[in-house]
């Protein structure tokens, strides 16, 4: 039964997350994007595995990155903008080639609903690894892994 009530509690977080980032965003208040990107590196550490970090802690608006796992070579782009031409912008920006030539992934990781955009072509002039199935990652992705992630794990993110 716990796993219930910590999926409950997680998800529940999530959805108003993304209820508030998508009102506030209407009124061009954006702080809480910042807020969900710390958000969101902790639950992908956690349900993921990963160790990410907040590039733009080491960097002010790094362009493309939010997250970095320097470990296993994951690049995340964390946005409410859920949209082919957000997704061609970041894969235009000149820096990922270096990430590209040091074999790292990019990802995605949209506020709502992406699965319209995951059967899509984009422009990776730089050729950096990326496969829209795979890596483009949005509510309902997170919510799936959270759901079947091991129980120690949904607990580990209420701690």
């Amino acid at each position: 039964m716990n796993r219930d009530f910590y999926f409950n509690y997680i998800a529940e977080k999530i959805e108003i997350l993304c209820y508030k980032i998508k009102s506030m965003g209407k009124l061009n208040i954006l702080n809480l994007n910042i807020h969900a990107e710390f958000f969101y590196r902790d639950l992908c550490n956690i349900i993921y595995g990963l160790s990410l970090e907040n590039a733009n802690v080491e960097k002010q608006n790094i362009a493309a990155i939010d997250l970095i796992d320097r470990t296993k070579k994951v690049l995340i782009q964390v946005s409410s903008t859920c949209t082919k031409g957000k997704i061609n912008s970041t894969l235009s920006k000149r820096n990922l080639l270096a990430y590209k030539e040091q074999g790292y992934v990019l990802k995605f990781l949209f506020f709502s609903d992406a699965k319209n955009l995951r059967g899509n072509t984009f422009n990776n002039i730089h050729e950096i690894t990326f496969n829209p199935v795979e890596d483009i990652i949005d509510k309902d992705t997170i919510l799936n892994s959270v759901l079947e992630c091991e129980v120690d794990k949904q607990k580990k993110y209420m701690s």
